[in-house]
């Protein structure tokens, strides 16, 4: 595939501004009373959402439809996910991972917003105009990144094929590589640079697959793993043909890392597994070495989202410290057709760092009893 080009916003029709332009963001909690509903389109139930919470999910018992929402003469801010009205009002709720955590908002390279004495500031220096485009968004974690905002495709189908599709200008290769496999090209997206103001006539925002609101409930849709499968082309591989044994490091990462590494894969090398640094390959290289791999183990984290890469009936063993919050491998995995357990580990504490964020060591009999009851 050819190399990412990023078109600059420089290249559409835009105004520098003279000065600094403050925009103040009015924050209300339902999208439907910020922006206009997608009444045109109608979808098929494997795209509903359901609760991903057990304990909520067992009391609803139901799903709800996606709804698209239409914002005329709408701003985006820069590289965040909150777009202004033409009144200056923006909605987070089904727009962004979860309204409250402002990682999931803003992007890391985001300097033009602040917050002072609860009012929301975004400092333009340049202004970008479009007439219609899509928005995706974006997140610098490869699984929000992939879940959130590319699976917003699903919902964005039939659209005007020359439309430009929104995502931040911090977008890594690979992440630009996979939205060529999903089926866009450089000609259709549109990087959005920090502190630019892009005013667009007629915005969509697709459906947000995987969120969770304001209220605590985790939302998904389970129909969109096997979406994704079909545009990776890695549904058609096949489990009888997969010989390979893949064990995944994160000794490389920041957190979440498997203290006694080493000492798990050399007792394991000698079952046949082969130890890989997922975040150094290339996104080809990740399908074909997925689609060639029987059995995943595999630290929680960004790099358990290669299952996605796997033949139907591959298992996957997750390694993962205790944990409330954030356990959705299992469910993206089952949904994709893989065998899944999990085995949890015991934790360095450390009071400066989240339980989902801890090291710990696993035990290597609890690992081995789980390869084996697959």
């Amino acid at each position: 595939m050819a190399k990412a080009t990023r078109i600059k916003t420089r290249l559409i029709t835009y105004g520098q501004l003279n000065s600094m332009q403050s925009l103040t963001v009015k924050l209300i909690k339902n999208p439907t009373h910020a922006y206009g509903v997608d009444n045109q389109v109608n979808f098929d139930s494997s795209l509903f959402l359901e609760p991903l919470n057990s304990a909520i999910a067992a009391s609803l018992r139901y799903s709800r439809p996606p709804q698209n929402y239409i914002v005329e003469n709408a701003r985006v801010l820069g590289m965040t996910n909150i777009i202004l009205n033409a009144d200056g009002v923006a909605a987070l709720e089904n727009i962004a991972f979860n309204p409250s955590l402002t990682d999931k908002v803003m992007d890391k390279g985001e300097s033009a917003i602040s917050v002072s004495e609860g009012v929301i500031t975004f400092t333009s220096h340049t202004v970008a105009k479009l007439k219609k485009a899509i928005f995706l968004g974006g997140h610098w974690n490869f699984g929000h990144w992939l879940f959130n905002h590319v699976a917003r495709l699903f919902y964005a189908s039939g659209k005007d094929k020359d439309i430009k599709y929104l995502v931040p200008n911090s977008l890594t290769e690979n992440q630009i590589q996979l939205l060529y496999r999903v089926g866009l090209s450089d000609e259709n997206i549109f990087f959005i640079e920090q502190g630019v103001t892009l005013e667009v006539d007629n915005l969509l925002v697709p459906q947000m697959p995987w969120h969770q609101t304001s209220d605590g409930i985790v939302w998904w849709v389970p129909g969109s793993f096997n979406l994704f499968r079909k545009k990776l082309g890695t549904d058609k591989s096949s489990i009888d043909s997969a010989d390979t044994k893949v064990f995944l490091t994160r000794q490389n990462t920041r957190w979440r890392r498997v203290l006694n590494e080493d000492q798990i894969f050399s007792h394991f090398q000698k079952l046949g597994f082969q130890r890989v640094d997922v975040g150094k390959l290339t996104m080809q290289e990740q399908i074909n070495l997925g689609q060639r791999t029987k059995v995943l183990i595999t630290p929680l984290g960004a790099n358990s989202n290669f299952f996605l890469n796997l033949p139907s009936g591959a298992s996957v063993l997750e390694l993962a410290p205790p944990m409330d919050s954030m356990n959705v491998t299992g469910h993206f995995a089952m949904a994709s057709g893989m065998k899944y357990e999990q085995v949890r580990g015991v934790p360095l504490a450390d009071e400066n760092v989240t339980s989902i964020d801890q090291d710990y060591s696993i035990d290597i009999g609890d690992l081995e009893a789980a390869l084996n009851r697959f």
